[in-house]
């Protein structure tokens, strides 16, 4: 069975080991601190070249203060 990663920002990151709490083997935690919509993006594509059974995504808190987007 693939992998079912957890991709985000700090909040993901947070979780720390997902596995463990859900009660599954295969579950990866691939969040970074500070991560917005792009940086999550231009991820995706590395992840899904090892297809997953599932992805989870926890981003766009940091899309709302970063001053790229604000223009």
């Amino acid at each position: 069975m693939g992998d079912i990663v957890f991709i985000g920002n700090s909040i993901t990151e947070g979780g720390k080991d997902w596995g463990a709490k859900l009660g599954i083997d295969n579950a990866k935690n691939r969040g970074i601190s500070g991560n917005v919509k792009d940086g999550v993006l231009l991820r995706l594509g590395e992840l899904i070249k090892y297809k997953p059974t599932s992805i989870f995504i926890m981003i766009g808190i940091n899309d709302l203060f970063n001053l790229h987007y604000q223009k």
